[in-house]
């Protein structure tokens, strides 16, 4: 009786709701589906679809950068991302291609990094020391201009990054939640952005664990956490019957790591052969 105390305890604890969950949880999703504008307007997501955004990110206090992302997606495990930055007097352009366990990084961009021009690096002599000769005093050069169209292997942490990502925005359709290999699990109601949201944690085995809030008042999605992750969902527009958030800012352990506004969105009846494939 103790032992059975305690596992009560604990879960209450963790925020888990216990009296029938799962028939909340699903109640809730449900009405989610009809928020977002139905079954068949959330359909739409289980064909490829291309769409812009505006990004401005901070990866390091005080510096913003600022990209215009064009994407591909195909959920729950394929995309093509096209990202032009604008930092300085640099304009990368980078390509992200991902399909099932593989992943690309292509730089279609010849950077020159601003160097100042070779010369001396003067230093004290110690006592009793000979000097160095000009010819062995060590010089600041220009490097090399990186190749255009260099592709790379994702490393395993970006590759894992992006897959879990896919995953993450796959689930956020909430039509893949019909299936039975998912577990819905009912939190207690949280707060976001000021608006009382009911939490709902999504799991499936070999996944990590997805949590999805959903407004209270107009059971609209708006925030979903994954891995260290924490997105909020704002500013809603609708397409064909579909509801979608146009403002999407990601948070790292609390603090804001990038604000992306949605500027156009389409769905693709087919993508082109290669789309997926190793640039």
């Amino acid at each position: 009786m103790t032992m059975l105390f305690a596992l009560v305890v604990g879960l209450a604890g963790s925020g888990v709701r216990l009296a029938d969950g799962r028939k909340e949880a699903r109640a809730i999703i449900n009405a989610a589906i009809e928020a977002a504008g139905g079954r068949n307007a959330l359909a739409k997501y289980r064909q490829a679809f291309w769409y812009e955004c505006e990004v401005a990110s901070s990866p390091v206090p005080g510096l913003v950068v600022k990209e215009t992302e064009t994407v591909i997606k195909l959920l729950p495990g394929q995309m093509r991302l096209t990202t032009k930055s604008e930092s300085g007097k640099r304009r990368p352009t980078v390509v992200w291609v991902v399909d099932g366990e593989q992943g690309w990084l292509t730089n279609t961009s010849q950077v020159k990094m601003a160097m100042p021009p070779p010369k001396r690096i003067a230093a004290p002599t110690p006592p009793g020391a000979r000097p160095l000769p000009p010819s062995r005093l060590a010089k600041r050069g220009t490097p090399p201009i990186k190749p255009a169209n260099t592709v790379e292997e994702m490393t395993t942490e970006a590759l894992t990054g992006c897959r879990d990502r896919l995953y993450a925005q796959w689930v956020s359709t909430l039509l893949p939640l019909d299936e039975e290999a998912f577990e819905l699990r009912l939190l207690d109601d949280a707060t976001v952005d000021r608006t009382q949201a009911s939490a709902i944690e999504i799991k499936r085995t070999g996944r990590g664990d997805v949590r999805l809030y959903f407004d209270k008042g107009t059971t609209t999605l708006v925030r979903m956490d994954w891995g260290q992750i924490e997105q909020h969902f704002s500013e809603p527009a609708e397409h064909d019957g579909l509801i979608y958030p146009t403002k999407v800012t990601d948070y790292l352990n609390g603090k804001m790591l990038r604000e992306s506004r949605l500027t156009k969105l389409e769905f693709l009846d087919s993508v082109d052969d290669g789309t997926f494939e190793k640039p």
